[in-house]
């Protein structure tokens, strides 16, 4: 039995990367509109992925960086997981076998006015 190198970057495969910002409105440029639920419009059926939700304006006390919701493959929006992300940190999260194909939706807090985020899968040779 051989275990996942995770360090290994050639192991990653790149399946999103976007910057998401928030909407100002311009009645009152302290208002806005909160970024919304992030979901991916295709399925995936990697065992492991890492997530980085990360906000270059994030103050020190801020450590919750939303949730990733692994949901069924169909239209049904059933969540199976649900795991809290680290702001500016990158989770693995393991995917358990019986969930063969899945998609994601990213969650992130309403005070967040910017996110970088970044899903890699991890491709077991």
């Amino acid at each position: 039995m051989s275990y996942p190198n995770f360090a290994d970057g050639s192991k990653w495969h790149l399946v999103f990367d976007n910057l998401i910002q928030a909407v100002y409105t311009s009645r009152n440029p302290d208002a806005y509109i909160p970024i919304p639920p992030i979901s991916l419009s295709f399925s995936l059926a990697y065992r492991y992925l890492r997530i980085a939700a990360n906000n270059q304006n994030a103050r020190a006390s801020w450590k919750w960086g939303g949730n990733a919701d692994l949901l069924v493959d169909d239209v049904s929006q059933v969540e199976v997981i649900r795991r809290s992300l680290r702001c500016n940190q990158a989770i693995i999260i393991p995917v358990p076998d019986y969930l063969e194909r899945y998609r994601i939706k990213v969650s992130v807090p309403y005070w967040f006015d910017e996110v970088s985020l970044q899903i890699d899968g991890y491709i077991d040779t």
